[in-house]
């Protein structure tokens, strides 16, 4: 995904001729790449626009409709040879670890410069670099610029700026503030938050067991779980072991909509393998080699059907029950 972006990224750049400033921001790859056209951004990834993340034409429009007598707004550093003063150049300086939003989204902390630039020719021009660039700190501050997932600016520092060698003839102050921006998809947006709900309790049929872990995997639909526990009656000091079947149908509870935490519950009555008795009174269980435990309540009776054979032990006393008859062995055998 990255080097993805990357890649439209030096595309973008170099279709503006700024392959320059491409090899000098690459880490910064997060940034709006604006085509000739300003309402138009490029898309990178799947659905999710630059555009919608960093901001600076949105900031660049915005501070040409609050502060009139700026005659230029652009993103630095494009400037062009002759400047219609007075000026203002953005950029995006750096990107820094934001505070977690708690919604699976990349917190990111986005400091942002604008210089103010004025002619140095002009009467009073000292004065007028001032004003504006207090215009600016005042524009900035709590400015969302109307953007999504972008916190309110956070206005830090203003002061001359004699860095900038291409601007010398002209007086340049520097206008500093931050956001927090939010990127990804968020746990909690309507597309994800549904997926999430929908994932909550699903309904599959078992296609794979791995018996020493006690893991299955669950076809639901076109997905296949990762290996998932099932539920059992007893797991602690008093245990039971009655493994799922393959092509069982089952449901799977999936914390917070994630199928890879889910837990599978069997099972699920089938056309394929439908109930092995329609009467109330009734409780049994049918194996699949033919061997059926059933209780009457009615007629207080129990009978249990056997293929092979049946073996009660108590210590060394035992009572064997096959086709061919009745073994006992014990130590001593009472008949009354």
């Amino acid at each position: 995904m990255q080097e993805n972006i990357k890649r439209l990224l030096k595309d973008c750049f170099a279709h503006l001729g700024q392959q320059a400033l491409y090899e000098s921001k690459e880490k910064s790859y997060l940034v709006q790449i604006l085509k000739q056209q300003p309402d138009k951004l490029y898309e990178i990834g799947e659905g999710q626009f630059v555009g919608e993340m960093l901001i600076l034409e949105a900031i660049c429009n915005k501070l040409r409709e609050e502060i009139p007598a700026i005659q230029t707004c652009e993103v630095y550093p494009t400037i062009r040879r002759e400047i219609v003063a007075p000026a203002l150049f953005v950029e995006l300086v750096s990107l820094e670890t934001g505070k977690d939003p708690g919604t699976e989204e990349l917190a990111l902390r986005a400091r942002f410069e604008a210089r103010v630039v004025v002619d140095s020719t002009v009467e009073n021009a000292s004065i007028i670099v001032r004003s504006l660039a207090a215009e600016v700190a005042r524009v900035v501050n709590k400015n969302t610029w109307d953007v999504k997932n972008v916190s309110a600016g956070e206005f830090i520092s203003a002061g001359g700026d004699d860095f900038k060698p291409e601007l010398d003839a002209y007086l340049v102050w520097l206008v500093e503030w931050v956001h927090e921006v939010h990127t990804g998809q968020s746990m909690w947006s309507e597309t994800e938050l549904n997926r999430k709900l929908a994932n909550i309790v699903r309904i599959g049929v078992v296609k794979e067991i791995d018996y020493e872990k006690a893991r299955v995997r669950v076809k639901i639909g076109e997905i296949l779980t990762d290996w998932l526990p099932w539920i059992t009656s007893k797991a602690g000091k008093d245990r039971d072991w009655s493994p799922p079947d393959i092509d069982e149908q089952v449901m799977v509870f999936s914390p917070l909509g994630e199928l890879s935490l889910g837990v599978v519950l069997p099972a699920i009555y089938q056309e394929k393998y439908p109930p092995p008795e329609n009467k109330k009174e009734i409780n049994s269980v049918k194996f699949q080699d033919g061997t059926k435990l059933s209780y009457n309540q009615e007629k207080h009776h129990l009978k249990i059907d056997v293929v092979d054979k049946i073996t009660l032990q108590v210590g060394k006393s035992s009572i064997e029950i096959t086709k061919e008859g009745i073994k006992l062995k014990a130590q001593r055998i009472n008949l009354n």
